[in-house]
């Protein structure tokens, strides 16, 4: 794990320019703790608009670790049955958190969860730049049935990069979550978002959710009953894969994921 989280530093402090000699997670080049895709026992869970499985919108929550904009996220994903377009038409969403409630023995009473929505904006599959490919066969899961419902072999980097007037700006040390869910207006092109092994605080939730004013939730609307989203083949708290960058870094962090991915693909098939 230390050897992965160096390669991880090594590779974005390149990526974030000569003003950065030695990243460190402090100096803030990332905002929150890198989530990258699980490459040996992760799947993909429904993120999907008006399918004959619902609607998924998923959540995922993040420690703000520097104050400014969002301008960069970056999200990995497949398509059920590898039926990719090519290209994804996604709503984004920021909400406020929820925390946990804890009793004195510390047992959880109720997970952290989503509250109002911060943040929304809608990317068109023009906006959205479309990484490195990795193929990586896993499974493809619906939370709500609790079943695989197909497969996929390909993780896809999708990127987004925001601009300034759009941008939502955060504080530190504030808890916030990301949402997604994939547009889907003709039922077919069913995305997932992939799930990683890198976990931070509660894990990520899903809600069965159809927006009623595109491109997004009015800032402000309160979503209720979220659900906690448990791997079904272990039990354990499932978290998903994405990076959060406070600034505009050119492709050179879009190729990051991908390379990142790369590289550690290559030295687990050395094992």
């Amino acid at each position: 794990m230390k050897t992965r989280v160096l390669l991880v530093a090594v590779l974005v402090a390149m990526a974030c320019g000569p003003a950065v000699a030695d990243w460190m997670p402090q100096d803030g080049c990332k905002m929150h703790y890198p989530q990258l895709p699980d490459l040996d026992n992760g799947m993909n869970v429904l993120c999907t608009e008006r399918t004959s499985w619902g609607s998924k919108l998923l959540a995922d929550d993040f420690l703000c670790t520097g104050t400014g904009l969002i301008r960069d996220i970056h999200i990995w994903g497949s398509w059920l049955n590898d039926d990719d377009p090519g290209f994804l038409d996604v709503d984004l969403y920021i909400f406020s958190d929820i925390p946990a409630v804890v009793d004195a023995s510390g047992q959880v009473l109720e997970h952290s969860r989503p509250e109002k929505v911060l943040w929304s904006r809608h990317f068109t599959p023009t906006e959205v730049i479309v990484g490195e490919v990795i193929t990586n066969p896993e499974p493809f899961y619906d939370p709500n049935l609790n079943q695989i419902i197909g497969t996929d072999t390909k993780i896809v980097q999708y990127n987004f990069f925001i601009p300034e007037a759009d941008a939502f700006f955060q504080e530190n040390g504030t808890i916030y979550w990301l949402g997604v869910q994939k547009r889907n207006d003709f039922e077919n092109n069913i995305f997932g978002w992939k799930s990683s092994k890198d976990h931070w605080n509660d894990d990520a939730v899903y809600i069965d959710f159809v927006p009623g004013n595109k491109p997004g939730l009015v800032p402000g609307e309160i979503l209720s009953d979220w659900s906690e989203l448990i791997d079904s083949r272990t039990g354990e708290s499932m978290d998903l894969s994405f990076v959060i960058t406070p600034e505009p870094t050119t492709l050179a962090l879009a190729a990051l994921g991908g390379g990142v991915l790369a590289v550690l693909r290559r030295r687990r098939l050395k094992r």
